[in-house]
């Protein structure tokens, strides 16, 4: 984190003899290209460009700035060259369609840290390839340009604008200096440009030997890769040659020169290792041996101070002169130290060593001295990390930054302290799609709030390269700064969204699907699993259980790979061996299980229909018989380039021929030209035709517009074509597949060249990018509207549907008693019972999880668990069982064992032994509860009531019954309920019936009957007072907005100790539908009072 330095000897010509020469680590991350007189490096760390700037000229102690990189399209950047003023080129890449752009940045003041950045080259609006290369002191700029070398010329000295010449006699330029020389690597031969006057861009061309150019110095030397050029006079056109000295065991590479001559590069040794080394006087030194930290490394830039640059194992290093390390006599040792180390500060003052330094370092000041300490502050060594002065670690003087040090007799150590603090990137892919907010400098252990706010227009997609352990919250991001890092908004264009909801099907890992019938009407799908290094693949047969399903096996077709299907389910394809294709016929129409044959030699079919032809370029085969697996073979030229067959028999090409049969399936017929459907590519059963055209825009080709042909009757010749509408944010509309509705499955493209599935349906253009979340495009998509999708790796079926959720259907039995039983619990889901997630059962008076029987069955992980008594659904279990396994699982209510959990089709069956304890006794009502990974049933669904034993009480009243105990319909149905009393039926006093989902008497069936006046009352809908009530002794009914309760004569029978009353209940549309029959009684004192019992459930509708 902070700047090391190392020192070392280094006893060689070109490395003066007892000189001390320190390595100073420049960024522990990153690569350098260049280095300038004054100090200055440049390269790239991460994805962006850096400039690492000396405290004072050629100092080894400075600090490093990001350049970022072009404002467009989240880019990433590289600085190749810098020049003595401090100017800036290199070349940022970019996520769009455009490779790379050059830049140009130019310091505010000469050798400065801040300045601004242009295109010097054009907008990345124009699509094209620019990259620079090097910089000369006047401005001029070499690279690339579409494949070739350019000079750019500014238009005064150190300019922004100029102009650009791609002259063909400049290509593969390598190297430009101050004048405006330059060095051509001209296939085996070295060439010199030299200008007519300096910094021109016209003069004369010099073939130098047979090498490959590398560098040019100011003098005009030319560096070759193995040879040096000197010409007689400087910048002359006449010169010798010096052949660079070989090394024993060893190849070496020239890279870099300065106006000395000095040679930097690096060398391989016969292991194959790598080190960096110097040619100066004639002679090679290897420079690991100042520092093991250069092993592994190369010397890649040398400026006339002779400061050395290079990259070793990930890090950049600046080798250079070291100062003495003990202090001269007649000075003392004076330290300055910074906390954390490695931070760059400069002294001034007389007898005080001025300079720029990296501390901790030891001066040698003389006593006496006036000397004035200055740490950079910010200061930066790492891209997306920077240090603040915060004071001295003695306080004094008032922690001033400069410090004024008058030099002691004695030593000393002076420390300053720093504070860290990360900075914090956010970008958006598209800059026109929206913002995010948040970004800056933040100090270490600071919490960030990042906000992405979408334009007009557009919606936000994601959040991505948050740090780990965080998770968006809808538009903002929070975090706690600990690193650098970086977060960027993805937008999209607001398409709506397709309609309705899809359902995922995993159909294969490691699969892949031919572009043509890879999915049928009965929603079977083929492809294929490569077999990695054979260059061979296997093809597979995927069929739903039932027609358009979700759920279904794979089959291998024991075959190359699977290309298209018809309906009917038979599929041509590959073979895995050998050059003939293969037929695959089902026994039964859509069945797992059939024949192979072999198609036609040299032949290579595209596409197959309902009747079993198949085409291929100037070939239609046509069975003897509809789905036959013999056949006879039409070639006809106009077929040539087919790409689409439908059930009639029509055929279309890339040349826009539609064939039309004369009659349905036959090999004669007419030949029509269609027009407005660009190069079509599919037809449908009806004769649409679906084609593309692509749009040119600067060079490259990958816009496209999608139209539908439809002909003015079914498979006719005669129709008219309307382009598919490519909405506003997308540049590219590309259709794959049409289906016998019309509806098109293709993806919509960004200009940053991200892109999302598409449906066409209704003459809309629909967003699938919601139902759709993985990476990858349409395969296919079907008369239902299935698609098949190709993952990057995988295969998928998007399968539309209304989603239902998994729902409770019931227990048995529904009703009853005692302390233990075997208990069938149903479940369904219209999406197959593999697609529920959880199955609930919960048994208590109320519902609620506590003190009660909890039960949870996971079907992904086959387990069932017991709540514990506190009710923590979420864990820990009080136990757990999979089936098959002995034993049970208990709380305090009850004892489950698992008998057995059986999936079928769309229904699950749980059976289990469940023992109640006597202390739970009451009336208990057995609630149910399904939901799936993608969609919660919230509803508790009651669908059961068991009496569970307890001691009576002498002398109490109690519910004996309620019947019938549970069923379906608002009725009217005929209920009975019976009460006791030990002291005989006299003493029962008043008798409620409350029927509601839950136990409230607020806009429910409440009924109140008062055994001694024979008169049975209803609650009104707030629950707060009673409607006139009747006698039951004689016929009658009386309603509320809940139910409407009638009976006939004599409706209460009293007989010993019990009472029974017969009702006539039904229900409104509208209320419940899942209620419970709650009830109780009490004596005519009040002494005696049952509480309420829930004694029936009921679905009402």
């Amino acid at each position: 984190m902070g700047l090391g330095r190392l020192a070392g000897w280094l006893l060689a010509s070109g490395l003066a003899a007892g000189q001390t020469y320190s390595v100073t680590q420049i960024t522990a991350n990153g690569s350098a290209n260049a280095i300038n007189n004054y100090g200055q490096v440049v390269g790239s760390s991460g994805s962006s460009a850096f400039l690492w700037t000396p405290l004072v000229a050629n100092s080894t102690a400075g600090s490093l700035i990001d350049l970022g990189g072009l404002p467009a399209n989240a880019p990433s950047g590289a600085a190749a060259w810098i020049n003595d003023r401090g100017q800036v080129v290199g070349t940022t890449d970019f996520t769009a369609f455009r490779t790379s752009e050059a830049f140009l940045w130019t310091p505010d003041t000469p050798n400065g840290t801040t300045g601004s950045m242009v295109a010097f080259a054009g907008s990345a609006e124009d699509y094209t390839t620019f990259t620079a290369q090097a910089i000369n002191s006047f401005g001029q700029i070499i690279g690339q340009y579409a494949g070739y070398s350019y000079i750019w010329t500014p238009s005064a000295a150190n300019g922004t604008t100029g102009t650009l010449d791609a002259d063909v006699h400049l290509d593969r330029l390598a190297a430009i200096n101050d004048l405006g020389q330059g060095v051509i690597s001209g296939g085996q031969q070295m060439i010199l440009f030299t200008p007519a006057s300096p910094n021109s861009t016209q003069g004369t061309f010099t073939t130098l030997g047979t090498d490959t150019g590398v560098a040019i110095n100011r003098n005009g030397t030319v560096l070759g890769s193995s040879s040096l050029w000197t010409p007689n006079i400087l910048n002359g056109t006449v010169g010798s040659t010096t052949a660079l000295p070989p090394l024993a065991g060893v190849t070496w590479y020239a890279l870099a020169l300065n106006n000395s001559g000095q040679v930097a590069g690096y060398q391989r040794r016969a292991n194959g290792t790598f080190t960096p080394v110097l040619y100066s006087g004639g002679a090679v030194t290897d420079l690991s041996a100042v520092s093991a930290l250069l092993s592994g490394g190369s010397a890649v830039a040398i400026n006339d101070a002779g400061e050395i640059v290079v990259n070793a194992n990930n890090a950049v290093y600046l080798v250079s002169w070291a100062m003495p390390s003990q202090p001269a006599p007649g000075e003392v040792a004076v330290t300055i130290a910074s906390q954390p180390a490695g931070q760059a500060f400069t002294v001034t003052g007389t007898g005080c060593h001025p300079g720029g330094y990296t501390a901790p370092q030891m001066l040698g000041w003389i006593p006496g001295s006036a000397c004035t300490v200055a740490f950079l502050s910010p200061q930066s060594n790492s891209i997306g990390t920077r240090y603040l002065f915060n004071g001295w670690q003695d306080g004094l003087p008032n922690n001033a930054n400069p410090r004024p040090i008058v030099a002691a007799a004695q030593q000393a150590t002076f420390t300053a302290n720093f504070s860290t603090q990360y900075f914090v990137t956010t970008a958006e892919d598209l800059p026109e799609s929206g913002t995010i907010s948040g970004g800056g400098w933040y100090f270490a252990g600071v919490t960030a709030t990042l906000t992405a706010t979408p334009a007009g227009g557009y919606r936000l997609v994601s959040l991505t390269e948050a740090p780990l352990g965080t998770t968006p919250n809808g538009n903002t991001l929070t975090a706690t700064v600990n690193a650098p890092f970086a977060v960027t908004a993805n937008f999209t264009p607001m398409v709506p969204s397709a309609p309705g909801q899809y359902v995922q099907t995993l159909i294969a890992d490691n699969a892949s699907a031919f572009s043509g019938n890879a999915v049928n009407n009965y929603g079977q799908a083929v492809g294929h699993h490569p077999i990695l290094g054979s260059g061979t693949a296997e093809a597979f047969l995927w069929t739903p259980v039932s027609a358009n399903g979700i759920n279904g096996p794979l089959i291998d077709l024991a075959a190359g790979a699977a290309k298209a299907l018809n309906n009917r389910g038979q599929v041509i394809g590959l073979p895995a061996t050998g050059d003939l294709e293969f037929l695959w016929s089902p026994a039964m129409a859509n069945g797992t299980t059939g024949s192979i044959v072999s198609m036609p030699e040299g032949v290579f079919f595209q596409a197959m229909n309902d009747y079993g032809q198949a085409i291929s370029s100037g070939v239609l085969w046509t069975p003897t018989t509809p789905n036959g697996t013999t056949g006879t073979l039409d070639m006809d030229s106009h077929l040539s380039d087919a790409v689409g067959i439908n059930d009639f028999g029509q055929v279309v090409t890339i040349t826009n021929t539609l064939f039309t049969p004369s009659t349905p399936n036959s090999t004669t017929g007419t030949y029509t030209q269609i027009s407005g459907v660009g190069t079509p590519m599919a037809i449908n059963r009806y004769g649409a035709v679906l084609g593309d055209m692509a749009e040119s825009n600067g060079g490259v080709v990958n816009m496209y517009h999608g139209y539908v042909w439809t002909p003015s009757s079914p498979n006719g010749t005669v129709g008219t074509a309307v382009e598919i509408p490519r909405p506003n944010g997308f540049i590219s509309l590309q259709p794959f597949y049409i289906n016998g509705n019309g509806d098109v499955a293709g993806i919509l493209v960004r200009a940053d060249a991200q892109y999302t599935p598409f449906l066409y349906t209704g003459g809309a253009v629909y967003d699938l990018g919601g139902q759709i979340q993985i990476a990858g495009e349409p395969a296919g998509i079907n008369d239902r509207g299935q698609i098949l999708y190709q993952g990057w790796s995988s295969l998928y079926l998007y399968t539309p549907v209304t989603l239902v959720p998994p729902a409770p259907v019931g227990v048995s039995p529904a009703s009853g008693g005692g302390l233990s039983q075997t208990m069938t619990f149903t479940f369904t889901d219209p999406l197959g019972w593999q697609d529920m997630a959880v199955a609930d059962i919960l048994i208590n008076n109320a519902l609620d999880g506590r003190n009660a029987c909890y039960l949870g069955y996971s079907i992904p992980a086959n387990v069932l668990v017991l709540v514990n008594d506190a009710g923590a659904s979420g864990g820990p279990w009080a136990g757990s069982l999979t089936p098959g396994s002995a034993g049970t699982i208990q709380n305090s209510q009850c004892e489950v064992g698992l008998i057995s959990a059986v999936g079928t089709d769309n229904t699950l069956t749980l059976t289990l032994s469940i023992t109640l304890s006597a202390a739970f006794g009451g009336n208990k009502v057995v609630y149910l509860a399904a939901r799936s990974a993608r969609l919660y049933n919230p509803g508790w669904v009651p669908l059961g009531v068991w009496q569970v034993p307890a001691t009576a009480e002498a002398g109490t009243i109690g519910v004996i019954r309620m019947e019938p105990a549970s069923g379906t319909g608002l009725g009217p149905t005929g209920y009975t309920l019976t009460v006791s009393d030990t002291k005989g039926y006299q003493d029962l006093g008043v008798e409620n019936v409350l029927i509601n989902s839950m136990l409230d008497g607020r806009h429910a069936c409440y009924l109140a009957y008062a055994r001694q006046v024979n008169t049975l009352y209803l609650v009104n809908d707030n629950g707060d007072a009673l409607l006139p009530g009747q006698s039951v002794s004689t016929s009658g009914s009386i309603s509320n907005s809940q139910c409407t309760v009638s009976w006939g004569n004599n409706a209460a029978i009293a007989n010993g100790n019990t009472l029974t009353l017969a009702l006539n209940i039904g229900f409104a549309s509208g209320f419940g539908p899942n209620l419970v029959f709650y009830l109780a009684a009490r004596d005519v004192n009040e002494a005696n009072n049952t509480g309420w019992q829930p004694s029936a459930t009921w679905v009402a509708r």
